[in-house]
């Protein structure tokens, strides 16, 4: 399994893109894609979570732009320029998988 941690400008770039192995009630149609989470519709929030002395959460900013990440049976290389890659920790996991990195695109 792959996972894809996509970045876009905004929901919509988003939907444009979910559009393409959706049909009309959002059912994914490409049997490449498994699984989609959005981790935050405002964003994702930076790990680690930061806390005060008296256990409370601090104040948190969102890392800018919409963020999706999808589990599929391959790396899609039409989603390179969408792939965040490089070293991040990420508010969400599938609990499986490999996180697709700039290498795997060719």
């Amino acid at each position: 399994m792959k996972i894809h941690k996509l970045k876009f400008t905004d929901k919509a770039a988003w939907e444009a893109i979910k559009a393409t192995f959706t049909d009309d009630e959002g059912i994914i149609t490409d049997n490449r894609i498994i699984a989609i989470a959005i981790p935050f519709e405002t964003g994702i929030i930076p790990n680690p979570i930061q806390y005060d002395e008296e256990g409370n959460q601090l104040e948190q900013t969102f890392k800018e732009g919409y963020h999706v990440d999808v589990m599929t049976t391959e790396v899609i290389q039409e989603w390179k320029d969408y792939t965040i890659t490089g070293e991040h920790t990420w508010a969400h996991q599938f609990g499986m998988g490999e996180v697709v990195r700039e290498e795997d695109f060719v």
